[in-house]
């Protein structure tokens, strides 16, 4: 699959944790939240996905450059099917192109760049872009030491072990309360 959905409790650190990880093995980002695939006008969003993703695979072809595309809050975009969320012209070409997208990737055979989308809750999310082959799903439900290492590494740093040992208590008194 192109997707990788990783969802979870709002505020558990998905976002943090997974440009983190982006930057520790030196990925290249390309960076778009839920919001920006809205768009002025129709197709918007999708001359804009289709311009990064031109830019990531000649990166990758010329320079060996690896990269990936997060979209941040994917619950609240435009392929959300939630009560009160309206279709418009412009969410319907988009999530027919993000559909598409998965199918050609399929195909690629040299290079593709993945997508991770993040988000709180996917459930409402059309039916036919989350089907097998097209996406991928993660739930993120980290432990209570997950969660304090996700806290310490707010501040790896700036402050000491025993300060950390601090911020670890903290976690564990707060232990049901978003990070």
């Amino acid at each position: 699959p192109l997707y990788l959905s990783i969802h979870g409790k709002k505020g558990e650190g998905k976002t943090f944790q997974t440009l983190r990880v982006c930057s520790k093995y030196r990925l290249t980002v390309y960076y778009i939240s839920g919001a920006q695939l809205c768009g002025s006008y129709e197709k918007d969003s999708i001359g804009d996905i289709e311009e990064n993703l031109n830019r990531a695979l000649h990166q990758f072809q010329t320079a060996r450059e690896i990269s990936v595309f997060i979209i941040d809050d994917f619950h609240l975009s435009i392929a959300s099917t939630e009560v009160g969320v309206g279709r418009t012209v412009n969410s319907q070409i988009l999530t027919g192109f993000l559909m598409n997208l998965a199918d050609k990737a399929k195909a690629m055979k040299h290079a593709r760049i993945p997508f991770i989308l993040l988000g709180n809750d996917f459930n409402n999310l059309y039916d036919p872009l989350t089907r097998d082959g097209r996406m991928d799903f993660f739930e993120w439900k980290p432990t209570l030491k997950e969660k304090s290492e996700i806290v310490c590494c707010h501040f790896d740093d700036v402050i000491s072990e025993s300060e950390k040992s601090k911020l670890r208590n903290i976690v564990a008194t707060y232990k049901d309360k978003p990070i």
